[in-house]
């Protein structure tokens, strides 16, 4: 029985041994003390990331992770690394119940000749949202993926535009973020670098292109670009945007301006005459076409709710006339009233019509 029990003893030893054969300065960590600033008790769990290769020519086996204390879990993406592998090494660390700094280590427990363990350390300092200095910036504190810039003001652009931006990304963090996916972008926008990657404190640009003869629309434009990332904290990123597009008529030719459609207004003024608060009160106006091809109403704005103009059809024919109903809602209102209605239209001479509801409310 003891003849057959020593040979399995034997080659589990000699495996041993050969796997015991990798030294400590053959894995290589790109870092073995990190930084995490300050963080905020509040915010939860921090953590940091040793990224190390083995350039050693024997397999390297992680038998163990010690941690000196309860609040810091470390653990790594697997257990034996080939000759020439890369690795990570994950260490969450939880804030709960201490303030000030820390200094906190792991102890990397493998297969070493010359070692019994590897040793690597983070340092903190913890503080409460209450003691935070609003001017600072504390690194994690709104994710650690940052922006250049939150909004991107496009300004005046033409109908038929084609043109790019750029947003500088960086990533001050200590593990890799990515940016995934745009949720809901306007079919006129294009990430043209998509998707992105950014290892620990590395730099990045997001570069967009804006085809505006794909935005269907004319006028002011805002809205948000908003992203799908994995910066652990504030996944969701936002940029707002805006800008305000203007009809392109400059290539078109006499001819071609003559025989235009031509928007004709009974008036740009509507007075709704002298009214109680909470009245509602409708008045009409007529709009025509004099010019020589249809007329289109490609937008209306208000600038409030309780104004609106209503048109029953949005083209024109040639010499059609249409008297569209104007509602005025004087609730919360009190004395004298002026509201904006904006009329966009493909009429070359006078694209943007504007017609003014005045009211007295009593």
């Amino acid at each position: 029985m003891f003849k057959n029990i020593l040979p399995s003893l034997l080659l589990c030893l000699c495996t041993y041994m050969a796997i015991g054969q990798v030294k400590l300065s053959d894995i290589a960590f790109k870092k073995k003390q990190i930084d995490l600033g300050v963080i905020f008790q509040e915010s939860g769990v921090a953590s940091c990331i040793f990224e190390f290769t083995n350039n050693s020519t024997n397999t390297f086996e992680i038998r163990s992770l010690e941690v000196s204390c309860g609040c810091t879990t470390p653990h790594s993406n697997k257990k034996t690394y080939a000759p020439g592998e890369s690795g990570k090494i994950t260490v969450n660390f939880d804030p709960k119940g201490i303030v000030g700094k820390v200094d906190k280590w792991v102890q990397v427990r493998g297969n070493f000749s010359d070692a019994l363990d590897l040793e690597l350390t983070f340092d903190a300092e913890i503080k409460l949202l209450a003691e935070r200095d609003k001017s600072a910036y504390y690194p994690g504190e709104f994710g650690y993926l940052l922006f250049e810039k939150l909004k991107l003001n496009w300004e005046n652009k033409m109908n038929n535009a084609v043109f790019y931006d750029t947003v500088r990304l960086e990533n001050d963090g200590y593990a890799d973020i990515e940016l995934q996916e745009f949720i809901d972008l306007p079919s006129f926008i294009e990430p043209l670098n998509f998707p992105i990657n950014l290892k620990p404190h590395e730099l990045g640009m997001l570069v967009l292109k804006i085809d505006l003869s794909l935005a269907d629309t004319i006028g002011p434009l805002a809205g948000s670009l908003k992203i799908n990332t994995t910066d652990k904290y504030f996944k969701r990123k936002q940029i707002d945007y805006y800008l305000d597009v203007k009809s392109d008529y400059s290539s078109l030719t006499r001819r071609q301006l003559k025989n235009a459609p031509k928007l004709i207004l009974s008036s740009d003024l509507v007075d709704m005459g002298t009214m109680k608060s909470g009245i509602v009160r409708t008045k009409t106006i007529t709009i025509s076409n004099a010019g020589k091809q249809p007329l289109i109403f490609k937008r209306i704005e208000t600038d409030c709710s309780c104004a609106i103009l209503k048109p029953t059809k949005k083209i024109l024919a040639t010499d059609e006339s249409l008297e569209i109903p104007v509602f005025y809602d004087s609730l919360f209102k009190s004395g004298k009233q002026f509201k904006k209605i904006t009329l966009y239209s493909n009429d070359p001479a006078n694209p943007i019509q504007i017609i003014t509801i005045k009211a007295d409310v009593k």
